[in-house]
């Protein structure tokens, strides 16, 4: 089983005028062309502002490089880019990005949605720029359906296997009657086999659950399945 995480949305253009350097989305969001980090701060991070002066209900912002990568994606839109790769890491280039923004205000039935670029400015700024088009790491998870505790060497533990380490991990093991068997907040400790007693556990099928955050600041995300222990 493998979950691609984080997959790109293409949304339609509704409305992009040039405006002072800005873009306006409707009359609803505005968007800066620009995005400088000389004088960042967590109030000058690259973000729409709305003009009502609410937050959408339902909020999707994601940026892209001009190979296509996915830089950056939120869904709340208090958040704004800080002109790391997923805010963690890796200074983004003194180049042009392509930003796609989607949100709904559910009580008053307002769908929005636009697409834009963006030009990043830090030739300046006290960091270090690294290549984009070099990808340090997937924002992605693979998980086992099955594995063998025989003790030969291969398959011999159930582990999860995570494109970038995540911020924060844990994850469960159940049997099919709900019993915890296994806990681990350690993302290079898989399960060996055993149950809660330290004694083999039965082959059958066990109930797995993940609770993680892939980066500082992204939101937890918890994902379950099975896995078949043979022998």
């Amino acid at each position: 089983m493998k979950n691609q995480l984080f997959t790109g949305i293409l949304l339609a253009v509704l409305c992009a005028d040039n405006l002072a350097g800005q873009t306006v989305c409707d009359s609803l969001a505005v968007v800066p062309e620009t995005f400088d980090l000389r004088n960042l701060t967590d109030s000058t991070r690259f973000m729409p502002v709305f003009k009502n002066g609410f937050p959408p209900d339902d909020y999707q912002f994601e940026i892209r490089d001009k190979w296509g990568e996915l830089i950056f994606k939120t869904d709340i839109p208090q958040q704004g880019w800080n002109g790391l790769r997923n805010n963690r890491k890796g200074m983004c280039a003194n180049t042009t990005y392509m930003w796609v923004m989607s949100c709904t205000w559910r009580a008053d039935s307002v769908e929005l949605n636009c697409n834009g670029f963006v030009s990043c400015n830090n030739m300046d700024a006290p960091v270090k720029v690294t290549a984009l088009d070099t990808l340090e790491c997937q924002l992605t998870i693979f998980v086992p359906n099955s594995f063998t505790p025989n003790g030969d060497g291969p398959n011999d533990t159930f582990l999860p296997i995570f494109g970038c380490p995540p911020a924060e991990y844990e994850m469960f093991v159940f049997d099919r009657w709900g019993n915890l068997i296994f806990r681990t907040t350690d993302v290079n400790r898989g399960w060996d086999g055993d149950n809660s007693s330290e004694n083999p556990a039965q082959v059958d099928t066990y109930v797995w659950r993940i609770k993680c955050r892939f980066y500082e600041g992204d939101k937890k995300r918890e994902f379950t399945g099975h896995v078949a222990l043979i022998r």
